[in-house]
């Protein structure tokens, strides 16, 4: 995941630097096996978000992602501080051409790629926020499905 992550922040970097923004990883991440481009969309797709939305009216853009385990899953995470997301729209937010905030640019259909992505892995995605508390977009990976231990496996 780390190399994954490496490759969507390169490909964010001019939005990174023009929001000044401090990205702090959790280092060693876990390995998962997932298909790797899918993953760096996912990522490119969440983290573009977050540079959009969390890093507005703020002295300091600050953006976590990491990972631990939760019961039979291991779920990664991305936070940001920013503007956060009212309850109610929590679900309608992974809704293809759902854009909350039609004054921003966009085209609405990021966060429904992250959900269609997760699916494909048999994963779930989620968020945690309120408004002005920031919000935490969380990626459920089924234990079962990372514990391939073939050489072919190994390499992604």
């Amino acid at each position: 995941m780390n190399q994954i992550l490496t490759a969507s922040l390169e490909e964010l970097e001019l939005p990174i630097s023009q929001q000044k923004a401090s990205i702090e990883i959790q280092p060693d991440l876990p390995r998962i096996y997932a298909d790797p481009n899918r993953m760096n969309e996912l990522f490119v797709n969440l983290l573009s978000n977050a540079l959009k939305y969390g890093c507005d009216e703020q002295s300091e853009c600050k953006i976590k992602i990491g990972a631990k385990h939760i019961d039979d899953e291991l779920v990664f995470y991305v936070r940001d501080y920013g503007q956060g997301i009212e309850p109610a729209y929590h679900e309608k937010i992974f809704t293809l051409f759902q854009r909350l905030d039609i004054k921003r640019s966009g085209s609405g259909v990021g966060l429904a790629i992250v959900r269609r992505i997760m699916e494909i892995h048999n994963g779930r995605v989620w968020v945690e926020s309120n408004l002005g508390q920031g919000a935490t977009f969380w990626l459920a990976f089924p234990l079962k499905t990372q514990t391939h231990s073939s050489a072919e496996n190994q390499d992604q």
